[in-house]
């Protein structure tokens, strides 16, 4: 969700973009116009941080006297997430603190690819996996009108946000047809699941037997 913007006067004035900060923290700049601006906060120690923004040419931009400092608070933690192994269409449960957030959902991420969430309240969230490569993806949650979610281990006076909640693609048979066929073999099998056509020299065996791969898509045959 986009952050409020900052009402103001005069705030694009100049060809240049103006600046934000956030206390030591630059507030990176998403839309402006002449009487507003909107930026995207930064990590930040928590407790109040002063609003500045420079107008290059011009020199800082005065507060008025209503304005109000922003003010960090304690942010929503990410504590676990099950199963820690799956594929494309695994339900995951995400399990925290303060996920429910403002109003609207929560936005989820494996390793930047969107896990659409399912259902959620402030300790818990499911969503769908999405296709992703294969290997270790790390989660991360957006909480409408809080933020990024920190992970439990991380520092909450804004410094890494260390990741040690991830979720690992692998490759997955989910079904195989037919499952049963003569002992003197020839028959065609076809298994259905997640990540083949990921895999670089895949094999397949029955039993210890290998079974020649004849067509490699999602599915193999």
């Amino acid at each position: 969700p986009a952050p409020p913007p900052v009402p103001g006067e005069r705030l694009n004035s100049t060809a240049t973009p103006p600046a934000l900060a956030l206390g030591s923290a630059a507030c990176p700049l998403q839309s402006v116009n002449d009487t507003s601006a909107c930026c995207l906060t930064a990590a930040h120690p928590a407790g109040a941080a002063n609003l500045s923004l420079l107008v290059e040419g011009v020199g800082y931009a005065l507060h008025t006297p209503a304005q109000h400092p922003f003010t960090y608070v304690a942010p929503p933690l990410l504590l676990s997430v099950s199963p820690t192994v799956g594929h494309a269409g695994s339900l995951l449960t995400i399990v925290g603190s303060g996920l429910a957030g403002g109003g609207g959902a929560p936005q989820v991420s494996l390793g930047g690819t969107t896990c659409a969430v399912v259902q959620a309240n402030d300790t818990h969230i499911s969503c769908t996996a999405a296709e992703s490569p294969l290997g270790s993806a790390p989660v991360a949650v957006t909480v409408s009108g809080a933020g990024l979610a920190l992970h439990s281990n991380a520092s909450h006076g804004g410094g890494s946000n260390a990741s040690t909640v991830s979720f690992t693609y692998r490759a997955v048979v989910t079904a195989i047809a037919p499952t049963d066929g003569s002992v003197g073999g020839g028959l065609p099998l076809t298994l259905t699941g997640a990540g083949f056509d990921q895999l670089d020299t895949p094999e397949v065996t029955l039993d210890g037997h290998a079974c020649k791969i004849q067509v490699l898509t999602l599915t193999v045959t």
